[in-house]
């Protein structure tokens, strides 16, 4: 018996989504060692009667892996020297188990396979709307006003998660709209009011990298598509809008205690970077050097103890220059590949993900859905050598 490979890939997706939902719902947290004790055996069951088909199509020899392979490398000897040894080692695995995952599924993949899940992703996400405003009509409160002043619902999901969610959401409606397969006619009318909602709790997730990495797709996916010239206006008077809000910033008396929060976390870094020049923290306990005492001269009290909201300083402070290099090396080979076999599509969805991890740490830890999904996506490039979905710029297969 052999398990879709889609249906994996939507399991892990429900399982990594659980870590953003509310401390209401936090029992869903504490299954998740279950659940992927689950995805492991059934991993584990479809190799066992399947490997022979899967490997077929794995190319181990391929340059693409070598990036990825080093990486875990590093990630595997900072757990000897880790602040925290259990939580590296239980990182470690899960990574390791993820991007095995992904790049045996998604090796086998075909693109009716990739259709098929992108739709779950949407079905998934919808399910989480539809519970999220049904909880706010039952208590308005949910509707909480930040201390800027300002309405900000997030639903479900914890605190500016919904945000994330939201952009996977906006990428998810686009592959299936512009994709040539057939879908059902329930789900099909339905992503017009989903792609409202998506970009609606985008904005009142009041998250400004999500809603800039959104900008950044848009105009990516308008070039793509070569209607930017038809949208050229209206893109470039947002655009405009943004800069000018930036450099006037007349809102400035409410906003600007959270604008200098990087600054914050930035300018620690800057101050203890050069101890982590050759070994990192460990594995996930980059986080835990803002708690050292010298930190209180650097941070202020709230953000002690909390992670750099930057994936590339966290990747750094884990595992050292050696772990960031090979991270950019994997970019960089990447990139490569997308733009010899005009994988634009998919370029689209990675230039904003890549950008969106200036302000999180998501990318960091293998927990988080923004990580599933953005190694989805860098995995796909670096072992493909077609588009996410074919364009007319897309070679034949």
């Amino acid at each position: 018996m052999k398990i879709r490979n889609y249906i994996i890939l939507s399991f892990l997706y429900i399982i990594s989504i659980s870590a953003y939902l509310i401390n209401s719902y936090g029992f869903f947290y504490k299954l998740r060692p279950y659940l992927y004790i689950i995805a492991f055996i059934l991993v584990v069951y479809d190799l066992f009667y399947n490997i022979k088909v899967y490997k077929r199509n794995i190319d181990p020899h391929s340059g693409a892996f070598i990036p990825i392979t080093f990486i875990l490398l590093v990630e595997f000897v900072s757990i000897f020297y880790s602040h925290n040894k259990l939580l590296s080692l239980q990182l470690f695995v899960t990574n390791i188990f993820l991007i095995s995952t992904l790049i045996i599924y998604l090796s086998n993949m075909e693109r009716n396979d990739i259709n098929k899940f992108f739709q779950n992703i949407i079905i998934i996400n919808a399910l989480l709307y539809i519970v999220s405003i049904i909880l706010l009509i039952i208590d308005y409160r949910l509707a909480t006003v930040t201390r800027f002043g300002l309405y900000t619902f997030s639903g479900v999901f914890y605190s500016k998660q919904m945000g994330i969610t939201s952009l996977i959401t906006i990428f998810s409606i686009d592959m299936i709209n512009n994709s040539n397969f057939s879908i059902n006619n329930w789900l099909k009318r339905s992503l017009p009011p989903l792609y409202f909602l998506s970009v609606l709790f985008i904005i009142l997730s009041f998250s400004r990298g999500v809603f800039l990495s959104l900008i950044i797709y848009w105009g990516i996916l308008m070039y793509v598509k070569k209607n930017l010239r038809k949208y050229m206006f209206y893109y470039i008077s947002l655009i405009l809008i943004i800069i000018l809000l930036y450099i006037f910033r007349p809102f400035d008396y409410i906003i600007k205690y959270t604008v200098t929060d990087r600054q914050y976390f930035i300018k620690y870094a800057v101050h203890i970077y050069n101890r982590y020049f050759i070994r990192g923290n460990g594995y996930g306990c980059g986080k835990f050097l803002t708690l050292l005492p010298e930190a209180a001269h650097y941070l202020r009290h709230d953000l002690m103890g909390k992670q750099f909201h930057n994936s590339y300083l966290e990747i750094y402070f884990d595992t050292g220059l050696p772990g960031l290099t090979f991270f950019v090396w994997m970019i960089v080979v990447l990139f490569k590949r997308m733009v010899k076999y005009k994988m634009l599509f998919l370029m689209a969805l990675i230039i904003p993900i890549l950008f969106l991890n200036l302000f999180t740490s998501s990318l960091a830890y293998p927990s988080s859905l923004s990580y599933l999904f953005s190694y989805m996506l860098i995995i796909y490039g670096l072992i493909k050598r077609e588009d996410l979905l074919y364009t007319e710029y897309s070679p034949e297969l």
